[in-house]
């Protein structure tokens, strides 16, 4: 399958109508195709109204404090595995969550869906996960197998939960897919993104992110722009 740059989401433009359309029909015709097929379409579990699907990017894994190669052998000291950038993504998920659940929005599960590429990580996202989120008061995380496609689960809500109204969060371009796929329910898709505390506390994680965090910021930068556009144009 080749991709036409046009049908691609502009960063600095609104999208064009009749491929927008021809876009999202490809999307509906997939997720019918899926319906039909009922090895496809079973969906992870069944999901229920307000409930909250996180999608993570892919975390690179440090095993090492210091590491050298010497004569094609690797040298070092070892540290516990952890995820280059951890603090970013969790405490963005922790503002996310709380702010659901200030607003009375969040259901009692919460489920992640891992890159597939950390298949191999999903129990140790899965402890500092519980970790972060200790402080939400009955909130249960289950992780979701990441070996299956966003599109296939947003094809699976469209078709049998069409009243789910599931939440999905994300950081990441998968979010834009997950917009397109669930067409008319698009608006329950959002960044990972929330911001809290005062002025001077908001500039002071801007620089840090700046300094620290340029990488993400900038790409959560590119796709919130992405998605209020196709958002936009399917409204």
């Amino acid at each position: 399958m080749k991709l036409k740059h046009p049908y691609l989401v502009p960063l600095d433009r609104d999208m064009n109508q009749s491929q927008m359309q021809h876009f999202l029909d490809c999307c509906s015709y997939f997720s019918a195709m899926v319906g039909r097929e009922p090895s496809v379409s079973q969906p992870v579990r069944a999901f229920v109204r307000g409930e909250v699907l996180l999608c993570l990017p892919y975390l690179k894994v440090k095993k090492w404090h210091l590491r050298i190669e010497i004569f094609g052998r690797v040298k070092g000291i070892k540290c516990s595995p952890r995820f280059h950038g951890w603090q970013y993504f969790l405490t963005r998920v922790q503002r996310y969550v709380y702010s659901l659940k200030t607003n009375g929005t969040v259901a009692p599960r919460l489920f992640m869906q891992a890159h597939p590429k950390n298949r191999q990580n999903l129990e140790l996202i899965e402890q500092k996960l519980i970790y972060g989120l200790r402080g939400v008061r009955g909130l249960k995380l289950e992780v979701l197998p990441c070996d299956t496609p966003l599109e296939i689960i947003a094809s699976s809500l469209v078709s049998n939960f069409p009243s789910a109204d599931m939440q999905i969060a994300g950081f990441g371009t998968n979010i834009l897919s997950a917009a397109a796929f669930l067409g008319p329910q698009s608006h329950s898709v959002s960044l990972c993104d929330e911001r809290s505390g005062g002025r001077i506390k908001r500039l002071w994680d801007f620089c840090f992110d700046v300094v620290f965090n340029r990488r993400e910021l900038l790409r959560q930068r590119h796709v919130r722009k992405a998605l209020n556009r196709l958002v936009k144009a399917m409204g």
